[in-house]
This record gives structure tokens, sequence and C-alpha cells, in this order.
């Protein structure tokens, strides 16, 4: 159904998020690399991947591609430890796909409390990560389309008065600490 929407509606408008807008070709593109990057994680035909994601795009790609090959498993994002640990287990899911927080609510640290034995890699306090051994490190873990193609280490981000940091300043100040072109 995407690619006869790709091929239809071309250049138009398909998602908007956050200001940035998506054609449908720009979409099934990004769908696709999705797609890909669960094939590269080894997700077999009829997996159950269970999803705990808040609204966003990545959960768009995995929900138009994803289902190709794995059986979706959403689950409501107001949802507990004591919830999240009985859905795992009721829905069989082999791959559990989520972002580390939303707001105040730590979804990782959850994850970590139903699921002790998780393998989550850290680094001592004030260790150095050469940037290409992140993003080797990436390539083996996540999603393709997620893998970062510049890495930058900030001790501190833009904050508003209110506590929530400014992500267009932020995104400034990487652009030229980078020394990439200002969108």
């Amino acid at each position: 159904m995407l690619d006869r929407a790709a091929e239809r509606f071309g250049t138009r408008d398909a998602l908007t998020y956050a200001g940035r807008h998506w054609s449908w070709q720009a979409l099934q593109e990004d769908c696709d690399r999705a797609a890909q990057g669960l094939i590269h994680c080894g997700i077999q035909a009829g997996e159950h991947i269970a999803l705990w994601l808040t609204n966003r795009p990545e959960a768009a790609y995995l929900v138009c591609r994803g289902q190709d090959r794995a059986v979706l498993v959403p689950i409501n994002t107001r949802f507990r430890s004591m919830d999240l640990e009985y859905v795992l287990r009721q829905s069989e899911s082999t791959t559990l796909v989520t972002t580390d927080h939303s707001g105040p609510i730590g979804y990782l640290d959850m994850v970590r409390h139903v699921i002790p034995e998780l393998d989550i890699c850290t680094t001592p306090p004030g260790a150095q990560i050469p940037a290409a051994d992140l993003i080797v490190f990436c390539r083996g873990k996540i999603a393709s389309f997620k893998v970062p193609r510049h890495v930058l280490v900030m001790h501190e981000y833009p904050m508003t008065a209110s506590g929530k940091v400014q992500k267009v300043k932020l995104r400034e100040l990487s652009m030229d600490a980078l020394g990439l072109p200002q969108a």
C-alpha cells in the first residue's frame, strides 16, 4: 500500500512531525531503511516485535514496513513495569523497540526493571569514546536509519528557563562544532 501511495502522490506531504515534512517518496525510503534494519538485526519472518514507542516518525517506519516481515505488538505508552512484563511474556516477543525516555517517563529504566539481565553498554564516568568507535558500535546494535553520521559529545545542553532542551539551539551548536552547513 505504501508503494502505491508513493507512486501516486510522490512529493506531496505524507507525514509532518516537529516541523519536519516527509513526502510519500521520502517516507517510503525511510520505511525501507527500517525494514533493512530489521533484517540486519536478524529478525526472522513471523517473529514478534514489541513496539513501546511514543508518537514519532520511527514508529511509523516500523509499522509501514515491519509488518511485512514480523508480527508487531504495540504496547501502550502508559503501561508501567508490571504491564510491560505481562505483555512481553504473553506476546512471546523476541525483540523490544523502545525509546530511552519521554518527558519524565524512563522507559529504559522500566525495561531494566523487567529484564535485569539486559545487556546495555555503559561506560565509566569521564571515559572517552572515539566517535568512529561509537558509530561502529551503533551499526551492530540499532536499525541502520538510526546510526549517527556524526557524533559530538556535549557536557551541557542549552536549556530554557523551564528546564527543557532548546533543540534548535543545540542543532545550531552541533552544526557549527562539526563544521557542517546550516540547513
